[in-house]
């Protein structure tokens, strides 16, 4: 069994692997398969990780290896690849151990939120998570069933997607690199430069979320246009959050019905004057209007702030 502990899609200085087998031959045979070489227990070293990174490997007891390559995304995914192609799908956190990797917890909850800790990318759920060996202490084996609840908490362990959509040259690119703080999206005066979607990690006031600009929407014939656009409008049924975005003079177009999912209409160039369209939000990238707000906005719809202040326990790791 293995599986990624560090957060996924997320850089880092040094990642962390986790390989467990089910006895001491088993895990002979697996080092075999990595070309790791001899490792005693106890023991850590320095390997070749499957011929893509240096990695210190750590043999916590007879059944139990941790490798840790350079955290970079793309390093990170190649030798996932490899683990998959080897040892086949990565397994779950219901499904680890985390005991065995955090012997110094208190309980298996505690166990359970160490792991999440070292997995999120957002620090609102830092001191939730460090909570939870307490509140589960002092009450029952049971939680109130709220999936509503459930559901916009897991935003706090795994980025939710978030997309803006809208007409073409309303100002979205300048959005996401406002927002970014960063060049992430080419920005032009010309209608429909950008064709494809461009994503990008933000922190949202503590929450880390998975924001997406897609190619602006509008009339035309050109086919690779309009294939952006159904893909754009395919991707949107996936979010978490809608952004449906136009400027002072233009409206955000008619979005075709998002079951469950929340729309925030935003305008965007505010610094341009009134709107002639309701917006829940005025944002202007250029003058840094409203932009803390728009965050604020973000955060709480995916993760409302009562949720954070109950004091009732949560099977985070569900």
């Amino acid at each position: 069994m293995w599986r990624i502990v560090s957060p996924l899609g997320h850089p880092g200085a040094i990642a962390l692997i986790w390989l467990q087998a089910e006895d001491s031959q088993a895990m002979a045979a697996a080092m075999e398969v990595l070309r790791l070489g001899s490792i005693a227990t106890g023991a850590v070293a320095q390997r070749t990780l499957l011929d893509i990174d240096e990695a210190l490997v750590a043999r916590v007891d007879d059944c139990t290896l941790l490798m840790m390559p350079h955290g970079s995304i793309a390093g990170v995914r190649a030798i996932a690849r490899e683990l998959h192609a080897r040892f086949g799908e990565p397994i779950g956190d219901a499904d680890i151990d985390a005991g065995q990797l955090f012997p110094e917890a208190r309980s298996v909850v505690e166990a359970r939120a160490l792991l999440a800790l070292s997995r999120t990318s957002s620090a609102m759920a830092t001191n939730l998570l460090l909570a939870q060996h307490d509140l589960w202490r002092r009450t029952t084996a049971t939680t109130p069933n709220d999936p509503a609840r459930d559901a916009a908490m897991r935003h706090l362990l795994t980025p939710p997607l978030v997309i803006a959509i809208g007409p073409s040259n309303i100002g979205k690119s300048t959005l996401i690199n406002a927002l970014a703080k960063r060049h992430v999206s080419i920005v032009a005066d010309e209608p429909g430069t950008t064709r494809d979607h461009v994503g990008v990690l933000l922190d949202c006031a503590g929450l880390t979320i998975q924001y997406v600009d897609t190619p602006g929407i509008r009339v035309t014939a050109d086919a690779e246009e309009l294939a952006a656009r159904a893909r754009a409008l395919g991707l949107a049924e996936h979010a978490a959050l809608v952004l449906s975005c136009g400027d002072p003079q233009t409206q955000p177009i008619v979005l075709p019905q998002l079951a469950h999912i929340p729309v925030l209409s935003v305008c965007l160039r505010a610094d341009q004057g009134e709107s002639i369209w309701p917006a829940a939000i005025r944002v202007s990238a250029r003058t840094n209007t409203g932009l803390e707000g728009f965050i604020a906005r973000i955060r709480d719809t995916l993760v409302p702030a009562e949720l954070l202040t109950r004091d009732q326990p949560w099977k985070f790791w569900l």
